[in-house]
């Protein structure tokens, strides 16, 4: 007879190995999107982004829920920050 049963190690090895997983998913993740920051930023093209991306991320937290809301509305609030101080320094 086959036992289906996980012991305790074997499954407390897999949900480490899982969360291993997902944690460097969400680094890798994270390290792209810097990366496509930097790209568009030395090219002059992160103003052209932003308007496009814009819409879509108010679009977006208008459907979700208040933790949502608040996440873009802080996300918004920093990129309009790191615009006005690129405009500073540009004058």
């Amino acid at each position: 007879m086959v036992n289906l049963a996980f012991d305790s190690s074997d499954l407390i090895g897999f949900l480490f190995l899982r969360m291993a997983l997902i944690g460097l998913g969400v680094i890798l993740l994270a390290a792209v999107l810097v990366v496509v920051i930097v790209m568009l930023r030395r090219r002059g093209k992160l103003d052209k982004a932003r308007r496009y991306v814009e819409p879509m991320a108010r679009d977006w937290a208008e459907r979700g829920g208040t933790v949502r809301r608040g996440t873009t509305k802080a996300m918004m609030r920093y990129i309009d920050k790191d615009s006005d101080k690129d405009d500073e320094r540009h004058r």
